[in-house]
């Protein structure tokens, strides 16, 4: 509590005495005889004091007016009044200030001209209560009341314009420093000044009591020499220095307002008032433009880094643009194409020139795909990794992902399209769902195999151990007296015994050419004789005497050189199958033919024919058609995938035509030009 008060009472005692010493100094640089002072400094203290340390100092102000006017003279009703009314100066100057917007800085041109304003009103309270209270107390006659009101207000707004500013300013240390080179420069300048004013003003009336016109040119290199090159603290102190040189000088008898007149007072007031708000917009203005340049530079700076930036980052999106391995399209939300990369011209085999003239629409395979990605990208606002079909230019159609984003395009609203070509990977997925197919349909073929061969070998396995049971009884005499009974018994055992010996055989086969140790033998092969033989044998099906079996030689007397057993193996199992799928009454046809450099074995039947897929499923091993016909008829499903096996083994190939209801046929061709396979050579005479 006791520092505060010691400041404040610190405060008001600088105000006290910093105000009387500017108001002495004022009430002693009148001209003539009048009371009113030519300049009055003290209005600038008294609203540079209550601005910069606050209002509540006016009793300060009130005081050391009314003790200054008391001292030089005047009673103390006058001297109460000119206190009212100087105090009356500067708190209305320092509200109008603060309603003007003025921030204690002038920092713009506008600003000095809002600064300007204050004084300018406010000064009007102390000029007409101070001359009506010399008014009434017959200082000045009530003639002169107009001429010394105006005198007295000039004098105080030339005090506030010449003292304020340059109080405001010079509390910062900041603006007083100068560089070494300027401080130079300030010394010369000093010099000039001093010489200059002596020249034009004192030289001359000392002389023939001329009064220096040629100052007027002085006071203008004064001020603008300090506004252009020292800053604004050394312009207020150049132009405080100015006025009181002029102010002096005057006072003095010297310089070109001295000629006695009151209106010579007011010439030199408003010269005063002119230079110093000259002298101190143009110090303002050189630095909101140094400011403003300032501020150039920057935002210059600034933009250049900007598009260097925005260079750098372009440079680096068309870097990444044309090298990434993904195909990038630019559109309109329309689909117009804008841009793409050269990984998508490659993808569409369109230059990128041709795919600006364009719309993705012609990219879609279906274009319900692209309104089904244009309703999700309007939905979301993006779309991610969505597989659709694309048409290439060619016409080449390629399964691709495609992920959508929204992006600008030189201002405009568009869109980004990444697509990904993973035709290898659907394919890939397509032939592991096949292989998954596949896999399960062997597993089911071997299901079934198992199933069939459990049933195929405990058939003659049943015949062989039932019939040698019976020759196995202690009691033969029923059988013995019989000899056909006994033969047909062997017979049953024989048969059933190659029946199972062929399983087994097949089997085998199959598992030597799965394991690559395959192996042919080599001799002539009478054809006719090995057709005829073979359709003989078949003859003798269960089903054979029902079914009518012929050979049609187009070409007899042919001779094969190959491995016989392979061959008559591959023709049996067809014979055999076409004989066992075919209806009694039906036929069964063996051709031979040559054509385009092929020798072709045809057995063609009048059966119960296949269709396509059951024709894939046949040719399968262990692959069995379930149809009534078929559940009937005894098999393992090896002789027509055998056969198959067997043919390209040889060097030929094995197919199939069949139509349900209208039978098969069933095409064995060879190449007529010699041939060796697995070390057996195959031709044909």
């Amino acid at each position: 509590m006791t520092t505060n008060l010691f400041g404040k009472s610190y405060s008001y005692l600088a105000a006290f005495l910093t105000y009387f010493i500017a108001a002495q100094v004022g009430l002693n640089s009148g001209i003539g005889d009048g009371p009113i002072s030519v300049v009055w400094p003290a209005t600038g203290v008294a609203m540079a004091t209550l601005w910069l340390k606050g209002l509540p100092l006016w009793p300060a102000i009130t005081l050391a007016e009314f003790v200054s006017s008391t001292i030089s003279g005047w009673g103390p009703v006058t001297a109460a009044l000119s206190a009212l009314g100087n105090t009356g100066d500067a708190v209305c100057g320092v509200l109008l200030l603060r309603h003007l917007g003025f921030v204690g800085e002038f920092r713009s041109v506008s600003g000095v001209l809002r600064f300007a304003c204050a004084p300018v009103a406010a000064c009007a309270v102390s000029a007409t209560i101070g001359v009506f209270g010399l008014a009434l107390a017959g200082v000045i006659p009530w003639a002169e009341l107009g001429m010394q009101w105006a005198d007295w207000w000039a004098s105080a707004v030339v005090g506030a314009l010449v003292m304020m500013p340059f109080l405001l300013t010079g509390w910062s240390r900041e603006g007083w420093a100068l560089p070494r080179a300027k401080t130079v420069e300030m010394l010369a300048y000093t010099i000039v000044s001093s010489v200059g004013f002596y020249t034009t003003v004192v030289a001359p009336a000392l002389a023939d009591g001329s009064h220096g016109h040629a100052f007027f040119v002085l006071a203008i290199f004064v001020l603008l020499w300090p506004a252009l090159r020292f800053g604004l603290v050394w312009t207020t102190a150049m132009s405080l220095t100015l006025c009181a040189a002029i102010v002096i000088a005057t006072h003095a008898g010297l310089g070109p307002f001295v000629y006695g007149e009151p209106q010579q007072a007011l010439l030199l007031q408003v010269f005063l008032a002119t230079v110093s708000l000259a002298a101190l917009i143009v110090s303002v203005a050189l630095r909101e433009r140094d400011q403003a340049l300032e501020r150039l530079r920057h935002d210059m700076a600034a933009r250049l880094s900007a598009e260097q930036a925005l260079l750098e980052r372009e440079a680096l999106f068309r870097s990444i643009f044309t090298t990434v391995n993904t195909a990038v399209v630019f559109t309109t939300l329309d689909g117009a194409v804008l841009a793409a990369n050269p990984e998508a011209e490659a993808l569409f085999g369109v230059p990128a020139s041709q795919l600006s003239a364009q719309t993705t629409t012609n990219f879609y395979a279906d274009p319900a795909d692209r309104s089904r990605l244009i309703e999700t990208f309007q939905r979301d606002g993006r779309v991610r990794d969505t597989e659709v079909q694309l048409r290439a230019s060619d016409g080449r159609v390629f399964w691709a992902s495609v992920s959508l984003q929204t992006t600008v395009w030189h201002g405009t609203p568009a869109m980004v399209g990444c697509v990904f070509d993973i035709t290898d990977r659907h394919q890939a997925a397509e032939a592991l769902r096949r292989a998954k197919e596949a896999a399960e349909a062997g597993a089911r073929a071997k299901a079934n195999f198992l199933a069939a061969m459990s049933h195929e070998l405990r058939t003659p396995l049943n015949a062989i151990l039932g019939f040698s049971d019976v020759l196995r009884m202690d009691d033969l005499s029923p059988v013995l007296d019989n000899p056909l009974k006994v033969k047909e018994y062997a017979n049953l055992i024989h048969r059933a015994g190659t029946d199972l010996l062929s399983l087994i055989n097949d089997l085998l086969d199959l598992s030597k050419i799965e394991a690559g140790k395959f192996e042919l033998s080599e001799e002539d092969i009478p054809l006719d004789e090995v057709i005829e033989d073979c359709l003989t044998a078949i003859r003798h099906h269960p089903n054979g005497s029902a079914v009518g079996a012929f050979y049609e030689p187009e070409m007899p007397n042919r001779v094969l050189h190959g491995d016989s057993r392979r061959f008559r193996q591959i023709l049996l199992n067809l014979l055999s199958n076409s004989v066992k799928f075919t209806l009694p009454g039906g036929s069964v046809v063996v051709r031979t033919e040559e054509a385009a450099g092929m020798f072709r074995v045809i057995v063609r039947d009048t059966g119960i024919g296949m269709t396509a897929e059951e024709v894939e499923k046949a040719l399968t091993p262990f692959g069995r058609i379930d149809n009534p016909v078929t559940r009937k008829r005894e098999g393992t499903g090896l002789g027509l995938p055998l056969a198959s096996q067997l043919a390209q083994q040889m060097g030929g190939r094995l197919h199939l035509e069949s139509k349900p209801g209208v039978g098969t046929t069933a095409v064995i061709e060879f190449p007529v030009e010699p041939t060796v396979h697995h070390g057996a050579k195959w031709c044909i005479r």
